[in-house]
């Protein structure tokens, strides 16, 4: 899978993601897993599709179809046994949208999330995360039970045409921005998809279910890769409640004064996204970590580049992962549990195979 910049609508660059490329099981794991979280929390996962009958679906032609999205949720579970949710849902319906672009190996790949798991005793910090163009949540289900194995709730948010989406009707979207007016209404539409998905989370919070008692919504970041910059860093202009964001190869200065945020900001960069330019640096007032990941591409933040990698490359693809991983952790620890500020977690990386510019506001940033 190759980056590149698809130009998204009139003059708003998009980082885009293509569709999966085949995973050779025989080449991979005989018994093929995303790699496994490090946390000390199990994790489980829940599934929820929600219709937002305030908003029309304005990629679709009928007046009557609403707004759909499909949100998964890894928390800290306790430990057991139950049935693991599958790698790639629903992928006779992505063979019969998209053909061979989704390969049946792809159903051999299960995760380690015990589906509906008894969610463990606390309160805790959610993350939002959003995809990548072309892509769906379960591209990432090695990072998002990553953060639910330490201690988050991390909520992976399908977004219908912004990817290839599986809606419960057994539609797959395409991923398409022709319909919309302008920039300002592309944010409008991602950022309110957010705003919906907050609105679900608290009512899970108070209602008898699952996660009854256990979102801290008070704490919450928001994370995406390529793409899914747009929703994350929208969000965070409109809800005081966001903490902090990470964007995960999505920074291009084409759209710089978007990024622009009241809150600390995580850029990891392991391949396609640019660093931030001097006039970037001038304006911000907050901190800004840019961190740099050698030996990564745009596509090393999915698990199929785990997944994929002949035997020879597998240990490398790992410890890319995990740095990936760890990098987005330590910043999470310091947004949501400690100091915004200092992050320690993040700038100890820097010796790691990775190189690390903190940029502050005024002079002595770097």
């Amino acid at each position: 899978m190759n980056f590149r910049i698809c130009v998204g609508f009139l003059p708003l660059l998009v980082a885009c993601t293509a569709p999966p490329e085949a995973v050779d099981v025989e080449k991979t794991v005989a018994v093929p897993e995303v790699l496994a979280p490090s946390g000390p929390h199990a994790v489980g996962t829940v599934v929820h599709s929600w219709v937002d009958d305030s908003r029309s679906e304005g990629a679709t032609e009928d007046p009557a179809d609403f707004r759909q999205l499909v949100a998964q949720i890894w928390y800290p579970a306790v430990p057991g046994p139950g049935e693991t949710f599958p790698f790639f849902p629903h992928l006779e319906a992505y063979r019969a949208a998209f053909g061979e672009d989704y390969p049946l190996s792809l159903g051999e790949i299960h995760s380690q999330s015990v589906v509906e798991a008894r969610a463990a005793e606390g309160v805790f910090p959610v993350v939002l995360f959003f995809h990548g163009w072309n892509s769906q949540r379960s591209a990432y289900t090695g990072l998002l039970q990553e953060m639910a194995s330490q201690g988050f709730v991390a909520v992976g948010i399908d977004q219908p045409y912004a990817g290839r989406v599986a809606l419960p009707s057994g539609e797959v979207t395409p991923s398409r921005d022709d319909h919309f007016s302008s920039p300002q209404a592309m944010l409008e539409v991602y950022g309110g998809d957010a705003h919906f998905v907050l609105r679900q989370l608290a009512a899970l919070h108070t209602a008898p279910g699952l996660l009854q008692g256990r979102l801290d919504l008070d704490r919450v970041a928001a994370v995406g890769h390529s793409n899914g910059a747009i929703s994350a860093v929208q969000v965070s202009h409109t809800e005081p409640r966001i903490r902090g964001a990470v964007l995960l190869d999505s920074f291009d200065r084409d759209v710089e004064p978007l990024f622009l945020l009241a809150q600390p900001l995580l850029l990891v960069r392991t391949g396609g996204a640019k660093a931030p330019s001097a006039s970037y640096r001038d304006a911000l007032t907050t901190v800004v970590y840019d961190l740099e990941i050698a030996g990564g591409s745009h596509r090393s933040v999915l698990d199929r580049a785990y997944l994929e990698a002949p035997d020879g490359e597998r240990a490398a693809a790992e410890t890319l992962a995990r740095r990936i991983r760890t990098a987005v952790v330590a910043f999470l620890d310091g947004v949501l549990r400690g100091d915004a500020v200092a992050a320690p977690g993040v700038i100890d990386l820097a010796t790691e195979g990775a190189t690390l510019s903190v940029l502050r506001p005024g002079p002595g940033s770097g």
